[in-house]
């Protein structure tokens, strides 16, 4: 059985892809390439040795969701999808709050109907206040989407799903200074690995007790964040 990916293309959604083939899981990558290039998917091969199944598309149909789980046995989900809060959608928050919305739960209406009901969400590039809200659009969103994915647990206790997130906690799993990406892909598939039916976890991760993002992660790897 494979583990689609959404966001495959991106930056952490590709490393994680990387390991994953590296691992011997069979993988799917879904993204529409808004901001990600084809060139991450010849990375992906050339870094792993391995090939992998793409689909260039958006979750906002059901029908194209759905045709994914038709055509392949999927075990679980890792779900980086989403659009960052920059250029024209920081004056569209309605548009962009429809995207990003609409995208997970069309994604978890379709993964019900295939009882495919496994999943890790990226919550990590989200900045939230100290009331637990976030103060960005893009923050905003990711903690609606939680929200959403913690009721959609709550009516289906079968469901099994870890969100991961990036912030300072005193029980955060992972405190370190030089986090490297490859520990951080590790992270994600540790998650998807334990996994277990009946489960709504929440994984938070921080670097020397301060807030961090995927930008911040990927300085430290020494990658440069115009390749995010």
């Amino acid at each position: 059985m494979a583990v689609l990916v959404t966001g495959g293309a991106g930056f952490t959604g590709s490393h994680v892809c990387i390991e994953l083939l590296k691992r011997g899981y069979e993988v799917i990558i879904v993204d529409n390439f808004l901001t990600s290039t084809a060139q991450t998917l010849t990375h992906i091969r050339e870094q792993s040795g391995h090939d992998f199944k793409l689909y260039a598309m958006d979750l906002e149909h059901e029908d194209m969701v759905a045709r994914i789980f038709k055509e392949n046995e999927i075990e679980g989900v890792i779900h980086f999808a989403g659009i960052k809060s920059t250029g024209d959608y920081k004056r569209k928050p309605i548009t962009y709050y429809h995207t990003n919305l609409t995208s997970t739960l069309m994604l978890c209406k379709v993964m019900s109907k295939y009882n495919t009901k496994k999943m890790v969400f990226s919550s990590s590039e989200g900045f939230y206040g100290d009331n637990g809200a976030g103060t960005t659009l893009y923050g905003t969103a990711k903690t609606m989407i939680e929200r959403i994915l913690k009721e959609v647990y709550l009516e289906d206790p079968e469901w099994g799903i870890k969100i991961m997130r990036y912030l300072n906690n005193e029980e955060n799993i992972y405190t370190k200074q030089d986090i490297k990406v490859e520990e951080m892909c590790s992270m994600y598939i540790k998650a998807f690995e334990e996994i277990e039916a009946g489960s709504f976890d929440t994984y938070e991760i921080s670097l020397a007790n301060k807030q961090i993002s995927t930008t911040k992660i990927v300085d430290y790897a020494g990658y440069g964040v115009e390749n995010i």
